[in-house]
């Protein structure tokens, strides 16, 4: 570099014993020229992202310095970047050459080496100085772990890319497969199709040639009879010369003597015969004959040459009629050839057609088979309605009773305290008459109280009212009655009345519920529940001999309103299990004065049929299928939920309001099924589900809850009549899958051909995979980690195992399943939480599905599609839906499945975890 050398206080093979290199100010400056020199080359190879740890452990540069070299908008380049770095290092003097040239030493020690002529031994004196060695060590710590972070992010991605180049390995090979199959294929249809093409044109020109044959044949047929004439007549023509010939030599030879006499006449009388006319005449005469003899030859020679060529024609003739006799024959053998195997098909089209007979048959019985099943349902289902109906009036009459139970029970209370207060009064005044005209044999009545009255009919006899649980109402039976104090809720409780002086609630207020445990607020000083050990930040546990026939609830797991309830019946002193929580009850009254506290419950419910708006402002209108978010049971010090309704995908905040609570929604839902009844006798219509107004029809489970993992069941219920009712609100719990999620669709007849269709691009199989069905024996159909296809078989059947789902999900893909709606509850017993895909066709007879079946009709895809939809309402599982106005063809219905599938992966299951019993 044109630079001189440094001295060497040691050599350059010396490691341990190295001196440190000089930097006083006399090679300060020389150093940092020697930098300037080599900086084009030192920016283009060091790193500043690998410099500034090290350089801010010496303390030569501080965190806005590398906020500014690594992050600045105005240093895009790398070699920007470290260009800045060096112009920090030199203001900052000494120190800053030090640490640069020390670094060098860590990262770049050939350029250490050229620019020192020291031998880097990667020494740290200013960390030493500055830190210790204790400072060195936790550098040296650092930069070990960030290594291993970056070895370990490395291997991670390794991992992820062997894996993606192995799926990409295997999509390619077996797309080379497919390329290799297509396109021997391809050549072998091309060969086919030019033997057919030459065959076709070989056939052509037979034919041809056959046609020219036989034109020919016909021209030589119509030339030998034109030639045979022509032969005859030349015959002819010749026999009629021989005879001439023969007529004229005979009567030349007639006429030689008298020729001679004449001759010799002439000879005698040469003087006046011998002119010359004479003899040119008899000359003449000679020459004509001979003329004629010549020409009739020379005609039979012609004739005799033509005859030879018409025999030879006539030969090739007759080669060319058997050479075409060959090919009629072997013509004629083809043709019988195909004669038979025209037989041969027209005798599998007579089977095919008998079996497409017996099929109609035999589709046409299990049509009425499934018309005759209608029926029946439809029958089943006016039936149900018709005991529903039953069980609604018998409902309404036990209400009736109940309230006029519950009024005579206040009217009796009213007398008792009347009776009192003239007992009272005359043991005061000794012998003072009655003065409310009340005997003492009872005959007279006293007029009930302007408020009790008002506020019974108020809670009773509106439609807002509120059915209690039959079990409850026995509990009144056995001891006098009481109702409860003008505070509560009017709508609800008010009308039935509590024992009297017996239960303990009175003396307490409780706030709280199951999200944040129940406490106690206020106790009246000198109570009995003071006396029990109760006061202001008490933590209410469990309740013995509650409502549920002499169980016992844990309060901290019930809502508000249920434990309010419940505290109605409370007793016995030492029933009530509690405790101090003066820390829960701090964090709740902190919440309690927060502007953003909503309520103390939490937990999430399904609704099941369509809620107008009820009760106080601001209500919500929620319909079916909704989730809500419930977050205070005492709305207004009320019976009434307070709750919001969530986005069924990201479990979102919608919009809150008020809805009835469960037993009131459970009236509801019984007057909506009356209702609807009624509407459908009075129009003489079917029942049908798809009116304006969705009802699901589930049926509570037992209140024996089981267990399904943590998950703990939420008591939000005022009634134990479990296994009697229709519930209005099924409980829920919002699932977040991690791992990619299997896909169902319905109908299921429609799964092999949207498999099928789904994997066809070689993208696809980066997100999408199937599991193929295996044969499984009779002896594990009843293993619960097999899910059968077809369980009607007696014989070893097909199914899919949870371990090649979870070989799919594992490659992190969608294992599309072939199995039916039935499978669901199955799958998510096994902690497996599928997409249920409903796909909505487009008409009534199903055409578009047409290209997804395989072997199956659309009148039996409809049939599915009706049974399935059935079976979709009682899945412990929110399914989506596909309407019939998101496709149009088949390659749209496609990219609406991918869609839906993407979008369902990254949304929220909302899963009914108590029904995965």
């Amino acid at each position: 570099m044109g630079l001189s050398e440094w001295p060497l206080d040691v050599g350059v093979g010396d490691s341990e014993g190295a001196l440190a290199p000089p930097w006083g100010e006399e090679h300060y400056e020389e150093l940092w020229e020697r930098v300037e020199g080599v900086r084009h080359k030192l920016t283009r190879i060091l790193n500043p992202a690998k410099l500034t740890p090290y350089l801010r452990q010496c303390k030569v540069i501080d965190e806005q310095d590398e906020d500014e070299v690594l992050n600045s908008t105005q240093l895009p380049l790398r070699i920007s970047k470290a260009g800045r770095l060096l112009d920090i290092l030199r203001g900052r003097g000494e120190r800053g050459l030090q640490a640069f040239m020390e670094s060098l030493e860590f990262y770049h020690p050939e350029q250490y080496t050229h620019l020192t002529g020291h031998q880097a031994t990667q020494r740290c004196s200013i960390m030493l100085d500055e830190e210790g060695p204790e400072g060195l060590t936790q550098f040296l710590l650092l930069e070990v772990r960030k290594l291993q972070d970056q070895l370990r992010v490395n291997r991670v991605c390794e991992r992820r890319l062997s894996q993606r180049c192995r799926v990409a390995e295997d999509e390619r090979s077996r797309a080379e497969r497919k390329v290799q199959e297509l396109r021997q294929e391809c050549i072998q249809l091309e060969r086919l199709r030019q033997d057919w093409e030459a065959g076709a044109r070989e056939l052509g020109r037979l034919k041809e040639r056959h046609l020219e044959q036989a034109v020919k044949y016909s021209h030589a047929l119509e030339e030998q009879r034109k030639t045979s004439t022509q032969e005859k007549e030349l015959l002819k023509q010749v026999e009629q010369l021989k005879s001439r010939l023969m007529e004229v030599e005979r009567s030349a030879n007639a006429d030689a003597t008298p020729m001679a006499s004449v001759k010799r006449a002439s000879l005698v009388r040469e003087p006046e015969d011998s002119t010359p006319a004479g003899q040119n005449a008899v000359l003449q005469c000679t020459n004509m004959l001979r003329e004629r003899i010549t020409g009739t030859r020379a005609l039979l020679d012609i004739l005799q040459q033509d005859r030879r060529e018409a025999a030879e024609q006539r030969q090739e003739l007759c080669g060319t009629i058997l050479r075409l006799q060959g090919e009629l024959e072997s013509a004629e053998v083809a043709r019988e050839k195909l004669e038979a195997h025209t037989e041969q098909l027209q005798l599998k089209l007579r089977t095919l057609q008998l079996d497409w007979e017996t099929e109609q048959k035999r589709c046409m019985s299990y049509f009425n088979q499934i018309m005759e099943l209608e029926r029946e349902r439809d029958q089943a289902l006016r039936s149900r309605d018709s005991l529903q109906l039953e069980f609604t009036d018998c409902l309404l009459d036990k209400n009736r009773l109940r309230k006029h139970i519950a009024e005579l029970q206040s009217s009796q209370e009213q007398l008792q305290r009347e009776l009192e207060r003239e007992k009272e009064k005359s043991r005061e005044q000794s012998s003072a008459p009655c003065r409310h005209g009340l005997s003492l044999n009872g005959q007279e009545t006293v007029p009930l109280d302007e408020d009790t009255e008002s506020a019974f009919w108020d809670s009773c006899s509106s439609l807002h009212s509120q059915l209690f649980p039959p079990d409850l109402m026995n509990l009144l039976s056995a001891s006098p009655s009481k109702p409860l104090p003008a505070s509560e809720d009017s709508e609800c409780l008010p009308a039935v009345p509590a024992p009297k002086n017996v239960s303990l609630a009175d003396d307490i207020t409780i706030i709280g519920g199951n999200r944040t445990g129940i406490f106690v607020q206020t106790v009246r000083a000198g109570s009995p529940a003071e006396r029990c050990g109760l006061k202001e930040g008490s933590e209410l546990l469990e309740l013995e001999q509650a409502q549920f026939a002499g169980g016992q609830m844990v309060l901290n797991k019930c809502t508000g309103e249920v434990a309010h309830f419940s505290l109605q019946w409370w007793t016995d002193p030492a029933s009530l299990k509690h405790r101090l929580n003066e820390e829960g009850y701090s964090r709740l009254n902190s919440e309690l004065s927060s502007p953003s506290f909503t309520g103390a419950d939490s937990f999430y419910v399904r609704v099941n049929l369509d809620l107008c708006s009820h009760g106080d402002l601001p209500c919500l209108h929620a319909s079916y299928n909704d989730i809500l978010h419930v977050t205070d049971t005492r709305y207004n010090g009320k019976y009434q939920w307070r709750c919001t309704c969530v986005d069924t995908l990201s479990a979102k905040p919608l919009q809150a309001g008020a809805v009835p609570n469960y037993n009131r929604a459970q009236q509801l839902l019984l007057v909506k099924l009356r209702t609807m009844a009624l509407q459908q006798k009075d129009s003489k219509k079917k029942f049908g589900r798809k009116a304006s107004d969705r009802v699901r029809l589930v049926k509570a489970l037992s209140p024996y809850y089981q267990r399904t993992g943590s998950f703990y069941p939420v008591l939000y219920t005022l009634s134990n009549r479990y296994e009697e009712h229709l519930i209005p609100y099924s409980l829920v719990q919002p699932v977040r899958a991690e791992s990619r999620r299997p896909v169902v669709f319905s109908p299921s007849l429609l799964s092999r051909g949207l498999i099928e269709r789904l994997l066809q691009p070689a993208e696809s199989g980066l997100h999408f995979n199937t599991c193929q069905p295996e044969l499984i024996s009779v002896g594990e159909r009843e293993d619960k980690g097999v899910f059968l296809l077809n369980s009607t078989a007696s014989d070893p059947t097909l199914g899919i195992r949870v371990q090649s789902i979870q070989e799919v999900i594992n490659q992190d893909k969608h294992c599309l399943l072939e199995l039916g709606v039935s499978s669901v509850e199955s799958l998510l017993r096994q902690e497996l939480y599928p997409i249920v895909i409903l796909i909505k066709p487009k008409d009534k007879k199903g055409r578009k599905f047409r290209k997804l079946l395989s072997g199956r009709g659309e009148q039996e895809v409809m049939e599915a599609v009706q049974v399935e939809e059935l079976q979709l309402e009682t899945l412990p599982l929110l399914y989506c839906t596909l309407e019939a106005n998101m496709w149009n063809t088949t390659e749209e219905l496609l990219k609406a499945v991918r869609n839906t599938i993407y979008r369902q992966q990254r949304a929220v299951a909302w899963v009914e975890v108590d029904r995965l019993q």
